[in-house]
């Protein structure tokens, strides 16, 4: 969501929080920004296409402690959310390298991890979990 900064950086792409203006808005002041809203609502995930969004990151799929007490979405809701949209939709949320395999077979352009790696006591090692995991099971989309 740090538009200032992507403009004195030169980088042509941000992402949004769902309470941010719309990406719509965002061009109409600066046309060469490609931009991406974070969802948690199918209906959310439409109304950010709607209005202009390139992608959406969806989450928390799974169980996390970065969301205590909140209940994960799950798998199905993303495979609905996936049907509905045009646009391409990554996933965030507990996903793990052993999860990896469950959603392989949903239509996604990819996963978001913070935690999954840099709370682990060796994040090079968790990274390189995910690679492996992935390497083992190649999709047909590029996640």
């Amino acid at each position: 969501d740090r538009v200032d900064v992507a403009l004195l950086t030169n980088i042509h792409r941000v992402h949004l929080p769902g309470h941010s203006f719309s990406p719509k808005e965002l061009r109409q002041k600066f046309p060469h920004l490609h931009a991406g809203v974070s969802v948690h609502s199918i209906e959310e995930a439409k109304a950010a296409e709607k209005n202009g969004a390139e992608y959406v990151m969806f989450g928390h799929v799974y169980d996390t402690a970065c969301k205590p007490g909140r209940k994960a979405r799950g798998i199905k809701l993303v495979e609905e959310l996936t049907s509905a949209l045009s646009i391409p939709v990554v996933v965030i949320g507990g996903i793990t390298p052993d999860r990896l395999p469950e959603l392989t077979h949903i239509d996604l352009k990819g996963i978001a991890v913070m935690s999954g790696i840099f709370t682990h006591p060796q994040p090079r090692k968790m990274a390189q979990a995910f690679s492996q995991k992935r390497k083992e099971n190649p999709y047909e989309q590029a996640l």
